[in-house]
């Protein structure tokens, strides 16, 4: 079995509305979640990337592309969310990719919570991104919040072959300035290192060549 390790730091930004506290699976990890009194809440944000990586692998050609993410959050801690991708180099659609997914977020401890969730994706046929051939995703998260957010997450990403991960991660939420009385400006920089297999490459590969001699 291979494994891969690796880092990552990346930096975004992220529009979030009405109460500031703890969203997850939107790049809000350190959103500050101390208020007493949890209120429902809808975050946005918006990614860039020269080029697209999964898990330290990265596919072959330019990748670069935008992303759109939404959650919203309510007061249970329960959540939904979702993302769609545009690769800028590509002309064929709209939307290249795109995912839904749910979770519930719930605290064990004072500063120590938990983040249970499950996320479908959807690839066209012949995808350059590499996770096309995991579409499905079970994770399992332990932060702890304190001045940084620190992490420890573990995924399951199966489909037409099954993959595991875990990651230990940091970062930190720094507040720009609001736009209103309710929302907050802020970037996220954070710093990752992730172990795990790589069955997906192998099946990027095959199909990569597949689509060459199919579509060609």
């Amino acid at each position: 079995m291979k494994y891969i390790l690796f880092t990552i730091v990346t930096l975004c930004n992220i529009f979030c509305f009405g109460q500031t506290e703890n969203i997850a699976k939107v790049n809000t990890d350190s959103i500050p979640s101390d208020s007493t009194a949890r209120k429902s809440t809808l975050t946005l944000g918006t990614v860039y990337a020269n080029n697209a990586s999964y898990y330290g692998q990265k596919p072959e050609g330019n990748t670069a592309y935008i992303a759109l993410a939404a959650s919203y959050k309510f007061k249970s801690g329960f959540y939904l969310s979702g993302m769609a991708y545009k690769l800028l180099n590509e002309k064929t659609s709209s939307v290249s990719a795109s995912s839904v997914g749910a979770g519930v977020n719930f605290k064990l401890a004072k500063k120590l919570s938990a983040d249970i969730s499950y996320t479908h994706s959807f690839y066209p046929t012949y995808s350059p991104m590499l996770q096309a051939a995991n579409a499905e995703n079970a994770s399992l998260e332990l932060a702890y919040e304190s001045w940084m957010h620190v992490s420890l997450t573990g995924d399951f990403d199966f489909g037409k072959t099954n993959d595991e991960f875990v990651t230990a991660a940091i970062s930190k939420s720094i507040n720009l300035f609001s736009i209103g009385k309710k929302d907050v400006v802020t970037i996220v920089p954070s710093a990752d290192i992730t172990a795990g297999t790589q069955h997906f490459y192998q099946t990027y590969l095959t199909e990569k060549k597949c689509g060459i001699v199919c579509l060609g």
